[in-house]
């Protein structure tokens, strides 16, 4: 075979195998996409919630929304067994972020842990991460007096949700003098205690309180 019919034979050659390449390629890229995971009906950017005096508000955003039908929201006690308590339209289709909020009225004390349920319009259904709320109430340390106005030497003290221990109690008038001291041994968080004082005071608004050294508990006391 002669140089020149050698050349063409080797072109020929390059040119099948470079096609043969690119098929090879293509068929890889198409099964690559016929491979990949469909993307999820909805983007959520946030989930979040916060208390608000005896209410739980929750809030979350989303950036992209396809056939999003609706969002429930679940609420459950344990982490695990969670019920629905409402529900929040969802925008549909949606290229922009959507802000939602929904406001749990009905709270109980305790841990709460929410989730969202979103649902398309085919019924299909994808779940959010798990928020938790902590629903415990602070009990506040507190001193009631009875009967306020005090109209004769004896008043009852009511001790609530105040740490045991050895407490100064003392009676003072609005220009700082001391009419009244003495130290109490507060045995439960709360108690009712009477006290006696040598003698009434002199009508007029004072302050009652209690002090352990490190806190101090006050009310208003008005002597009639």
């Amino acid at each position: 075979m002669t140089s020149k019919y050698m050349t063409w034979a080797f072109a020929a050659a390059t040119i099948a195998l470079s096609a043969v390449c690119t098929n090879l390629q293509a068929q890889a890229f198409t099964d690559n996409t016929q491979d990949a995971a469909p993307s999820l009906p909805v983007k959520l950017l946030s989930f979040s919630g916060k208390r608000l005096a005896s209410n739980v508000a929750l809030s979350w955003v989303t950036a992209n929304e396809q056939n999003n039908r609706h969002f429930n929201i679940e609420r459950s006690g344990d982490g695990t067994s969670f019920k629905t308590i409402g529900t929040v339209a969802g925008r549909g289709n949606s290229t922009t972020t959507v802000a939602y909020d929904y406001t749990d009225a009905q709270v109980p004390t305790g841990n709460l842990f929410y989730r969202l349920q979103q649902v398309d319009f085919d019924g299909k259904s994808t779940y959010s991460q798990i928020i938790l709320i902590n629903n415990t109430a602070a009990q506040t340390a507190s001193l009631a007096v009875t009967p306020n106005p005090v109209r004769s030497n004896v008043f009852t003290v009511k001790f609530d949700n105040i740490p045991v221990g050895i407490y100064a109690i003392s009676i003072v008038g609005v220009n700082g003098a001391n009419i009244y001291h003495r130290m109490h041994n507060h045995r439960f968080a709360t108690e009712v205690v009477q006290f006696y004082m040598d003698k009434k005071p002199p009508t007029g608004v004072y302050v009652l309180s209690a002090s352990n050294g490190t806190e101090r508990i006050w009310q208003k006391l008005v002597i009639d």
